[in-house]
């Protein structure tokens, strides 16, 4: 499998583990929120242990936008996104602690709403994070940007698979804001900024509910958590402010960029002339995509029918026997396809091999 292959998967196995890892965190917090607020007893063990949780969400957000965007690997593959994050040591030390401050502040106004509502109610409370989560879900399928293309996977499968990634992405997104999932083949920017915006202002709407409630008992004071919240967002808008004043300029329109993740890996494969970029943007770990339109489709096709012969004859390190079987045939010129047919009959099979898959040492770079 070729190096950017692996690396997507990485990256996706890395935001995978920064959710199951945090995951706990995030319960944790919330606990401890929700039993300072209806708790008759409050003490400063629970706004110490409440504030560990938090810093330790934070730091593990930062830790996983950080290493990814300062890969030098990244940058060379897509210098459009990755990149935000300048080179002295002093830019780079500051951007660390400010992602996690937007982290910080992020996880703690998500964990006091959910707090707040479900000392309202459990009922609201699923009842409004589960039509936030379906918006979104609609939003994606309206733009036909839901199904994300993972090798080995086809029919329903790839459909439930596409489903608990978006589900995992905007869990993420809403407590920690975890930055590198604006790229438009998770969230997107608008979506990922609109998000963050809306998580700051959820638990004014819980706090209103949680003061004109009459069934809530040990109430906590409105006002004082009122005057939290609001410090709370102010130290967020700064923060916000201060990255935005730290990073590189030309990458602020990822944050707000409509574009969609096949019309991504379109940019992507027109911007350069790397070939192992080029392919890797179209069959790589989200592979073909079936929103592709026929025009695009004919321009891959004739990319790849100009070039192959000449990759045969060079043999560049990315052009291996996987990356070939995870090309399909409409791709392949008809006399190297033939070729291929022919050798994989010769040794026995019935025709080339399709790679469909691929294996979990391949993904943890573990060699045989």
């Amino acid at each position: 499998m070729r190096a950017f292959q692996v690396r997507e998967l990485k990256i996706c196995i890395k935001i995978m583990i920064e959710f199951s890892q945090n995951k706990i965190g995030y319960i944790s917090s919330l606990l401890q929120v929700y039993v300072y607020i209806t708790s008759p007893k409050k003490t400063a063990f629970h706004l110490v242990s409440i504030l560990i949780s938090t810093m330790t969400t934070a730091f593990g957000s930062a830790m996983v936008s950080y290493d990814l965007d300062v890969s030098v690997s990244n940058r060379k593959k897509n210098p459009e996104f990755y990149g935000y994050v300048k080179d002295t040591n002093l830019e780079r030390s500051s951007t660390f602690l400010v992602l996690m401050l937007l982290a910080a502040f992020q996880n703690l106004s998500r964990t006091i709403g959910m707090a707040l509502l479900l000392a309202v109610s459990g009922s609201t409370t699923f009842v409004i994070m589960g039509a936030e989560m379906a918006l979104y879900i609609v939003f994606k399928v309206l733009r036909n940007d839901f199904v994300l293309w993972i090798p080995g996977l086809e029919g329903a499968l790839k459909y439930i698979v596409a489903l608990i990634v978006h589900v995992v992405v905007k869990v993420l997104v809403d407590f920690t804001g975890l930055i590198h999932c604006r790229t438009p083949k998770l969230m997107g920017g608008s979506l990922f900024t609109f998000s963050t915006v809306l998580g700051q202002i959820l638990p004014f709407v819980a706090l209103s509910l949680y003061s004109t409630s009459t069934t809530v008992e040990n109430k906590t004071n409105p006002h004082g958590i009122n005057t939290v919240l609001i410090v709370q967002d102010c130290c967020w808008g700064l923060s916000v402010i201060a990255f935005f004043g730290l990073i590189d300029r030309e990458k602020w329109s990822t944050f707000y960029g409509m574009i969609t993740g096949a019309k991504d890996a379109i940019r992507i494969f027109r911007s350069t002339d790397d070939p192992a970029i080029k392919t890797d943007a179209i069959f790589g770990f989200f592979g073909y995509y079936s929103s592709f339109l026929d025009s695009f489709k004919n321009e891959v096709i004739a990319y790849m029918h100009e070039n192959w012969a000449e990759w045969e004859r060079t043999q560049p390190e990315w052009f291996t026997p996987k990356f070939i079987s995870s090309v399909g045939d409409e791709f392949i010129p008809g006399r190297a396809l033939q070729q291929l047919n022919d050798t994989s009959v010769a040794e026995g099979g019935a025709g080339r091999n399709r790679r469909n898959s691929v294996s979990v040492k391949e993904i943890l770079g573990i060699k045989e």
